[in-house]
């Protein structure tokens, strides 16, 4: 079970669902092609001012997916 599991409260699930969309916005109004290379950015808004790109292989697996999930959920340096 993942550390954070069951403790967002529905204000920051509503957060994290207004990045996406916003993130999925960015990414239609996009005008650049993205290259041939087998790599796709992706902008991802973290919170107000802060927007962090991510360049993933275009054929990501669940499982590669997942662990860069696990990475991204062991870097906050917040205290709890």
């Amino acid at each position: 079970m993942a550390a954070h599991e069951g403790s967002f409260t529905p204000e920051t699930i509503q957060s994290y669902r207004s990045n996406f969309r916003r993130t999925v916005e960015l990414k239609l109004a996009d005008d650049e092609p993205e290259p041939a290379s087998g790599w796709l950015s992706y902008q991802f808004p973290i919170r107000d001012g802060v927007v962090v790109e991510l360049r993933l292989p275009a054929d990501l697996t669940t499982a590669e997916a997942r662990r860069l999930s696990a990475l991204i959920t062991a870097l906050p340096v917040d205290a709890n």
